[in-house]
């Protein structure tokens, strides 16, 4: 792991990036659960793209998308 998580969905997985391993999703213990499926593996934060993660003996795809950007109630609609 090279650093605290740069994203974290509510499953308790962090989106880690680490010179060996590209960017990676870890839980608890350091056990890889996913990757993104088409990266290069050294963009500067977690690329919005199809990731495959493994769990329980299954393969699962999520196609994450970048977050919208967060409005200040002063912000006109």
């Amino acid at each position: 792991m090279a650093g605290p998580p740069i994203a974290e969905p509510t499953d308790s997985c962090g989106a880690f990036w680490g010179s060996e391993k590209g960017w990676h999703c870890e839980i608890v213990g350091g056990l890889v659960t996913a990757y993104p499926v088409n990266s290069i593996g050294n963009e500067p934060e977690p690329p919005a793209t199809v990731w495959r993660s493994f769990k329980n003996d299954r393969s699962y795809l999520y196609d994450l998308r970048p977050a919208e950007p967060q409005r200040d109630s002063s912000d006109p609609p």
